[in-house]
């Protein structure tokens, strides 16, 4: 109850996001929306039981819609941080909408929801065209495109609501792009690159692709399709057996250190956000009791009254609510949808006082007995015997007592018997894209790829020309042989249904380039490893996506093996500045040529032309025109050293960010 926080004075003035002065008439404006956490439970919270605060919400919401073109994302006092990923103001509205919170301009809002979606920022270009967020394209590609799966849906679900047949249909099949960040080969969301898969993969490893998360922590993440992920999975034995996995694993987080993946249980990380309906997905299996052995374990285990008593950032109070809701017995996994999944009740009693009058009671008998009373043993609602997993909305408005009752013991012949939740996307299916296996981007020898499919039945079809394919190009019938520089872009086919169009391209290199790196890169920011900086692959301004070598502290130094005395007309190598992020042009690259490797004559020094005071991200070439004959050529990059003192990371040492290397 600390966050979101009032902003408007009590005459109702505020300052919007135009930074003028406003005025609230008929509700509080507030700030401070973590959204990108607190859609999850403390919003479902809220609705339920703060009704006219989720109003005030949604109509702050469209007031920062109207004076700043967007609905927040993570607004703060009057700016937009865009702090996280998603448009998770829309579930907000959605799950408020679906549950009678309706004293705002709904058509204004659907509006508002759709202009957030198809905006040309943070991948959602990327994600339209091609059906997904490429990790070649776009950073936390995996996680964007998961996340926007769930936010086209919740637009879908408020089309249907207001009668809006075609948006349904365009938006509900936007909501199923998931599947093509899913591979069907180990069970792993894992990003797409080059038309393929990106490698190497671990699932425990925290890089570029997640936000504050891995492939373990983001492959459960389609609470609005569950049942089709179950599909996909191999069935609801191989899914209880992934979800097992899960909580059980002894794989131990790689890569990026990011404090906020806390509260581990095998790899379910309960101190971040992702991984909080994971628990209840055991639901949808027939072995619902294990959501309670989960849940309760959570309860007891990641949450205390000591001063870290919390398992992760409370992010305005997103870890809070999931333990008030999770301590009901309830969550809503997809807010949106009207069921909440039933999990274990921890109190003896507890009672929900509703803003129409009546109040919901939950009952839990066994509760002020003994804490290991974690399973149910049956369950009633107005003394009437209740056989089913989730609990509706409406069932709790109306009032009344939900009784249930537990025991020490699992009781495998109740678990069976009653009706599991529904998540399942049924109409306007779309057909998965297919994917190319290949060893790299780019080879020095002939190789064959592969194209596989997701879809049981579909065909694929091919062209190595450069133009669409379709239903009368190629159809794929094994592997290809390429051999030289070329593009494949393949379609999948099933009843009369197309995918996006599935596209990689292939670099020749040389074989006769050596590099050696005199200074080792950062282990953060290796790129692709020895050979990245002369594998015919250029960095973007995006340098998240982790296709730069990083260097702090040293020089950049490189050796370039032409393997014999060559005429060389010119080299350059590729540079980035991002001076907000420590990352800084050289102030001057040297190259040296030889002929033996040992000795070494100064070619020529070539200034960097951009200031560090200029904050924009943008990439130098620093060309050396050499016209001379050499076997070697050696690349000193100088660091600029110390960052200034009018930077607000002053004293801390920069970073030298390079790329390819040309030689012609």
């Amino acid at each position: 109850m600390v966050a979101p926080n009032i902003y408007s004075d009590v005459d109702g003035q505020y300052r919007g996001m135009d930074q003028q002065v406003h005025t609230a008439q008929g509700f509080d404006y507030y700030t401070v929306f973590s959204l990108w956490d607190t859609y999850r439970a403390e919003n479902p919270l809220l609705t339920l039981i703060d009704r006219k605060r989720t109003l005030d919400f949604i109509k702050s919401f469209m007031a920062m819609y109207d004076q700043g073109g967007l609905l927040p994302i993570w607004p703060l006092a009057s700016t937009e941080t865009y702090c996280m990923i998603g448009n998770h103001s829309i579930p907000v509205i959605v799950d408020a909408y679906a549950k009678g919170i309706r004293d705002f301009d709904a058509e204004k809002a659907f509006i508002a929801m759709k202009a957030a979606v198809n905006r040309n920022q943070f991948g959602l270009d990327n994600y339209r065209k091609n059906g997904a967020v490429q990790s070649d394209e776009e950073d936390a590609s995996v996680s964007k495109t998961l996340e926007y799966a769930y936010d086209h849906w919740c637009i879908a679900q408020m089309a249907k609501m207001l009668n809006k047949t075609d948006d349904y249909t365009q938006y509900i099949q936007r909501a199923q792009y998931w599947k093509n960040v899913f591979n069907n080969q180990n069970t792993f969301m894992q990003a797409r690159a080059n038309g393929g898969w990106f490698e190497p993969f671990d699932p425990a490893e925290i890089n570029s692709n997640y936000t504050e998360g891995n492939s373990w922590q983001y492959s459960f993440l389609v609470p609005h399709d569950v049942e089709t992920l179950i599909d996909k999975m191999g069935g609801k034995q191989a899914f209880e057996n992934k979800l097992d996995e899960l909580f059980s694993t002894q794989s131990k987080l790689s890569g990026s250190d990011i404090p906020d993946v806390s509260g581990l249980i095998g790899q379910y990380a309960h101190g971040n956000e992702p991984s909080h309906h994971m628990a209840y997905l055991y639901n949808f299996t027939d072995s619902p009791d294990k959501t309670q052995f989960y849940v309760s374990r959570i309860l007891r285990e990641e949450y205390s009254n000591k001063p870290d008593g919390l398992a992760g950032n409370e992010d305005c109070g997103q870890m809070s609510a999931w333990y008030v809701m999770s301590s009901l017995g309830i969550y809503n996994i997809a807010p949106g949808q009207q069921d909440f999944q039933i999990g274990i009740p921890q109190f003896d009693k507890a009672v929900i006082n509703l803003e129409n009058g009546k109040k919901f009671s939950i009952i839990n008998p066994g509760a002020g007995i003994t804490r290991s009373n974690i399973y149910l043993q049956g369950m009633n609602l107005d003394k009437k015997v209740y056989s089913k997993l989730f609990i509706n909305y409406d069932d709790i408005t109306k009032g009344g007592d939900f009784e249930v009752f537990t025991g020490r013991l699992a009781n495998k012949i109740f678990t069976q018997d009653p009706e599991k939740p529904v998540s399942k996307i049924t109409d306007n299916l779309i057909i998965s894209n297919p994917y190319i296996i290949a060893p790299a981007k780019s080879f020095k020898q002939p190789f064959s790829l592969e194209i596989k499919d997701q879809d049981t039945d579909a065909k694929t079809y091919y062209t190595l020309d450069g133009s669409a394919p379709t239903a009368s190009s190629t159809p794929y019938t094994q592997p290809i042989t390429i051999s030289d520089n070329i593009t494949v872009k393949a379609i999948a086919i099933k009843e009369g249904k197309s995918s996006f169009v599935d596209e990689a391209s292939f670099i020749k290199l040389r074989n006769d380039i050596k590099l050696t790196i005199l200074n080792k890169y950062l282990p953060n920011y290796a790129a692709k490893g020895d050979e990245s900086l002369i594998d015919g692959q250029h960095g973007t301004t995006n340098w998240r996506l982790g296709n730069w070598q990083g260097y702090q502290g040293k020089d950049f130094i490189a050796i370039v093996d032409m393997s014999a005395v060559k005429p060389i007309k010119q080299i350059s190598v590729s540079t980035l500045q991002d001076s907000r992020a420590w990352i800084v042009f050289p102030k001057y690259v040297q190259f040296w040529t030889s002929n033996d490797g040992k000795t070494y004559k100064l070619a020529t020094t070539v200034n960097t032309k951009v200031d560090i005071k200029d904050t924009n991200v943008q990439t130098q070439e620093f060309t050396a025109p050499l016209n001379t004959n050499a076997r070697y050529i050696k690349l000193i990059a100088k660091q600029y050293g110390p960052l200034p003192d009018w930077h607000e990371n002053k004293g801390s040492q920069s970073y030298i960010f390079a790329d390819e290397i040309t030689v012609e």
